[in-house]
């Protein structure tokens, strides 16, 4: 099993319920299962780690795949100013774009 430590802006069910992805379901356990890159996987998060059961033990692949690997404190910062932006980085706070293959993005889509 995958531990990623220090995970900050990150929820499991705003990023996986928000609507920009269809292939994960969330167990009564509040983890979510699903399948990335061909790999199932089961994911869970407690405090500010993150862990992933799969068969793909890549951490880059999870750190992309879920935009682990991306500044959000820098985004942030960067939008501050506008008032649009500051609420709704404020209401979607643990939203991560996650980084799906084109392919399985677009199938999704229609």
């Amino acid at each position: 099993m995958l531990e990623i430590k220090n995970v900050k802006d990150f929820d499991l069910e705003q990023t996986f319920m928000c609507g920009q992805c269809f292939r994960w379901k969330q167990s009564d356990d509040g983890s979510y299962t699903g399948v990335a890159g061909g790999h199932y996987a089961k994911i869970t998060k407690q405090n500010d780690s993150v862990y992933i059961l799969s068969d793909c033990e890549d951490t880059d692949f999870w750190e992309r795949y879920l935009g682990l690997d991306e500044d959000y404190d820098k985004i942030k910062a960067s939008l501050k100013g506008d008032s649009v932006l500051s609420n709704c980085m404020e209401y979607g706070n643990g939203i991560r774009i996650m980084k799906q293959e084109l392919w399985e993005t677009i199938v999704s889509f229609i």
